[in-house]
């Protein structure tokens, strides 16, 4: 990520177990998810739907996929992005990078 973005430079390349198309048509195969920022945190708690959706939502931002893409992968694909943000939660040297 470039030093000028306004977002974290940390972002985790996960492969997907069960590669799946985007309703764009795109054959998503790896996600690349970056670190969230306080503003991403603060978003999530101001979303008024239930939880769960939007800790999907925050997850799919994070990515840089849309929601409905992101209903369409695989669980246990979502299940390692949720580690992932546990991860970065994490004070940067107790992280693991691979989930």
């Amino acid at each position: 990520m470039d030093k000028t973005d306004n977002f974290p430079s940390e972002a985790v390349t996960v492969r997907l177990s069960v590669p799946y198309t985007a309703l764009s048509g795109t054959r998503i195969e790896e996600v690349v998810m970056r670190a969230p920022t306080v503003r991403d945190r603060l978003m999530r708690n101001r979303n008024p739907n239930p939880d769960y959706q939007a800790d999907i939502e925050l997850i799919a931002s994070l990515c840089g996929l849309t929601l409905d893409d992101l209903m369409n992968m695989e669980a246990c694909d979502y299940l390692r992005l949720e580690k992932q943000f546990n991860a970065f939660l994490l004070p940067p040297e107790r992280r693991k990078t691979k989930v």
